[in-house]
């Protein structure tokens, strides 16, 4: 009888195959605080040695929600930039495969505010999860803007036909971090400033004379590069009057004028703050931006804006290019468009789709509402039409967290069999001093293989660092490579 059992690395997951005189059999041991439950021929026990070399792989195929162990080769990475805190809100997957995370990264030891004073910081991983050296010498890229960047913004990275990362952020002006510009930078691929953009790589736009925050950016077909958020409006110092935003700019860096005429525009929902946080663009050219509106609703309301490409309202959305829907915490977090036109927006604890003229989608769960089992955080469409919604568990105890919808609402049960993977990364003492999970899943995008890459920050020795997983989305065969087992 020839003993040949092969294993997968994963943090949850471990397959073995026994090939033996009856033909192949297959067990399961599954992981939990690093201790491994055992399976033999029989419910007896194996001894896996060596389980932890990052060289094994199955003999059968990776199954949808595994982590991909050819990244990295525990299908998970984290990357301290500055030693101090370090946060990523957004990723983008080049042509060939490379990730390139972006974020915020604490620049001063003596200053806890990194929301508000940090640098811009871009990482570019290679497909195997490794750190780009071709991207800057080290694969990462620091750059700080004014007195710093943040002020309860965050940033958002797309990747140029060409090649060329272009991020969005804000710059603050001062150390008030109540006067803030949009900003945006261009790199080449080597991580190098485009000093063809705008003659320095960079360029700020003053919208409002107080707070301008930038939370998206995405590149039009035709290398126009559009930036979304919100700016408040307000001209006293004691109340607000935030209004969604949107600035578009040519390939150069220069306003463009055919964007509703001055390549800028500010849309009010409501009578009290509107906050707009995603964006997404229609094949066709029409920009979505979703957010909340904290106007007659006292909880607030999610709202979704469509506009043409000129930057005027869409009438065919509503009637008036404004949606408007009752939900709680916080309205709208992330907004995607199917490619049949619908939309797909998350929040806290749900999914809204709504039909090309702005009506809920009702054959989306016969309401067009599904309420999420996680925090739900980003989304992104899959070429089958199944949605991918990215999060965390919620504290105290969070967690990385998946789930895939079918085109109709359900779960869908061939991932990980519920519809939902949850993965541990980072540690933080609690107010009570005990040890718990701390990460957060803030960007995902969706291969064209299938697999899913999620990338956010996980708290280690009580510091946050970049983190990024890749999983399994369909079924993957790997290569054959033995490690001992003793049965």
């Amino acid at each position: 009888m020839s003993n040949h059992r092969l294993i997968q690395t994963a943090s949850i997951t471990l397959f073995i195959a026994l090939l033996g005189l009856s033909g192949l059999i297959t067990y399961t041991v599954r992981a939990g605080n690093g201790q491994w439950d055992r399976l033999g021929p029989e419910g007896g026990p194996i001894e896996v040695l060596d389980s932890l070399n990052p060289q094994v792989a199955h003999a059968g195929p990776l199954l949808p929600d595994d982590l991909d162990t050819t990244f990295n080769s525990t299908g998970i990475v984290t990357t301290s930039i500055s030693g101090l805190d370090d946060f990523a809100f957004s990723l983008a997957v080049q042509p060939d495969g490379k990730t390139v995370v972006a974020g915020l990264s604490d620049s001063d030891p003596s200053d806890a505010t990194i929301r508000f004073d940090a640098d811009v910081a871009v990482v570019r991983y290679e497909v195997d999860g490794s750190l780009d050296s071709s991207f800057n010498g080290t694969g990462i890229v620091t750059t700080t803007l004014g007195s710093g960047s943040g002020g309860g913004s965050q940033n958002a990275v797309a990747i140029q036909p060409d090649g060329m990362i272009v991020v969005a952020a804000s710059i603050n002006n001062d150390d008030s971090y109540n006067n803030s510009d949009f900003a945006v930078l261009r790199y080449l691929s080597t991580g190098a400033p485009d000093l063809s953009f705008n003659g320095t790589g960079v360029v700020t736009t003053s919208i409002s004379s107080r707070v301008d925050a930038v939370f998206d950016v995405a590149i039009q077909p035709d290398g126009k590069i559009v930036v979304a958020g919100h700016i408040n409006n307000s001209t006293d110092p004691m109340s607000t009057d935030f209004d969604f935003a949107l600035v578009r700019y040519d390939s150069g860096g220069s306003l463009d004028m055919t964007f509703n005429g001055t390549g800028i525009i500010t849309t009010p929902i409501g009578n009290g703050d509107d906050f707009g946080v995603a964006m997404d663009i229609s094949p066709e050219g029409k920009i979505v931006l979703a957010g909340a509106n904290y106007g007659d609703a006292p909880s607030g309301e999610c709202a979704v804006v469509r506009y043409n490409d000129n930057g005027s309202l869409d009438p065919e959305f509503n009637g008036t290019g404004i949606v408007t829907t009752p939900c709680d915490v916080g309205g709208v977090y992330n907004v995607a468009i199917q490619p049949d036109g619908k939309i797909v927006t998350v929040g806290f604890d749900f999914i809204m789709r709504y039909n090309n003229d702005g009506s809920q989608d009702t054959s989306f769960n016969g309401t067009g509402v599904v309420t999420l089992p996680i925090i739900g955080e980003v989304v992104t469409i899959q070429p089958d039409n199944t949605i991918i919604v990215a999060g965390s568990l919620d504290l105290p105890d969070s967690a990385f967290a998946v789930a895939r919808y079918l085109d109709n609402g359900t779960l869908d049960t061939s991932f990980n069999q519920a519809g939902i993977v949850t993965t541990s990364v980072g540690t933080l003492f609690d107010d009570f001093g005990s040890l718990a999970g701390f990460d957060s899943g803030e960007a995902v995008a969706s291969l064209p293989d299938g697999n899913i890459v999620v990338a956010g920050y996980s708290y280690w020795n009580e510091q946050a660092e970049f983190t990024v997983l890749r999983y399994i989305g369909d079924p993957q065969p790997v290569a054959f490579l033995p490690v001992i087992v003793k049965g």
